[in-house]
């Protein structure tokens, strides 16, 4: 592997270390768009924990495809539920987490701040992040609650009928969140 490799995969991975995420060994494979590479590819990205697909120039997207554990999502919203704190450190700050937990752009499919979905949980104030194959990270701040839900989609493969990732917050709104008290 070349310096700078390996330079910019320890950058990478210091991201996730205050959190305590375990991010090496990562599926980083650059994105192919079809045929057998692209099935392949698929195929270990389902398999790893850890998964963060690059661009053609070897960049991290930051727009998707990351994929965590459960209980790393986990993490990742109580750090938002804690306004970018982390074990008493501030990590993110805080005014990013209210920035990005706030709408941002309004659209047919709602309000959403930075990664973030601006929504209701049992008509509490809350926000989602939602994630390729079926993850979800919910958070309601007045409840004190993270909730996650990961499925087990092969995102290589199409949706079967009825399953629509929009269909996991009202899972939270319907029966999770009317389960914490106020």
């Amino acid at each position: 592997e070349k310096k700078d490799d390996i330079k910019r995969r320890l950058e990478e991975a210091a991201k996730f270390a205050p959190l305590g995420i375990k991010s090496q060994p990562a599926f980083e494979a650059r994105i192919t768009p079809t045929g057998p590479v692209a099935e392949e590819l698929a195929a270990k990205y389902v398999a790893a924990d850890f998964a963060w697909p690059t661009d053609s120039r070897g960049t991290h997207t930051g727009w998707g495809l990351l994929k965590l554990r459960p209980w790393d999502l986990v993490k990742l919203g109580q750090l938002f539920l804690d306004h970018g704190k982390w074990r008493g450190k501030q990590v993110v700050p805080a005014s990013w987490v209210r920035d990005a937990t706030s709408a941002q752009v309004q659209g047919a499919a709602g309000d959403y701040g930075y990664e973030w979905w601006v929504t209701e949980a049992d008509g509490e104030p809350a926000y989602q992040a939602l994630g390729f194959g079926g993850q979800l990270i919910e958070v309601v701040p007045n409840r004190d609650l993270v909730a996650v839900l990961a499925t087990e989609i092969d995102p290589s493969r199409a949706p079967g009928p009825g399953f629509s990732p929009t269909r996991l917050g009202p899972a939270v709104n319907a029966t999770i969140a009317p389960a914490v008290a106020r």
